[in-house]
């Protein structure tokens, strides 16, 4: 969720913004559906990962791109893609939450079905942003 804001306030292209910023807005609902499966199971979510995941986008930021101070136009394309990462992450976990509904009608199978759509229509759109920004940072090489 933090990358996905940051990239939503912080990037170079207004569209893309735009774009991040309304996934960020789904990503957040699908975070919460995922809470609440976990409830109805009787899970609880793991705080040390949570922890790990927050240190780990923050010390994604310290890359070295060769400017301490501003962006770069990689810096674009790398953090396009380390939201697509995030995205397949969550859908290996609807993956598992499918094969899981299976036996256990909590969980709800037409829930997770969304949710796997949802996750696969992200993936589309922040692939589709990032051939844009690719071509354009790298093209030139």
């Amino acid at each position: 969720m933090d990358l996905f804001r940051r990239v939503a306030r912080s990037y170079s292209d207004p569209d893309v913004r735009r774009v991040v910023s309304r996934l960020a807005d789904e990503v957040d609902k699908d975070r919460r559906a995922l809470l609440a499966i976990m409830r109805r199971v009787g899970s609880r979510p793991s705080w040390s990962s949570t922890i790990i995941g927050r240190v780990g986008e923050r010390l994604g930021r310290l890359k070295p791109n060769g400017s301490l101070i501003r962006r770069t136009n990689l810096t674009d394309l790398v953090e396009l893609e380390a939201l697509m990462l995030g995205v397949r992450g969550k859908l290996a976990c609807w993956h598992t939450l499918a094969e899981m509904a299976v036996n256990d009608p909590i969980i709800g199978p037409a829930e997770v079905d969304e949710l796997t759509e949802r996750a696969n229509s992200q993936l589309r759109e922040l692939e589709s942003l990032r051939r844009g920004v690719a071509a354009s940072v790298l093209g030139g090489q």
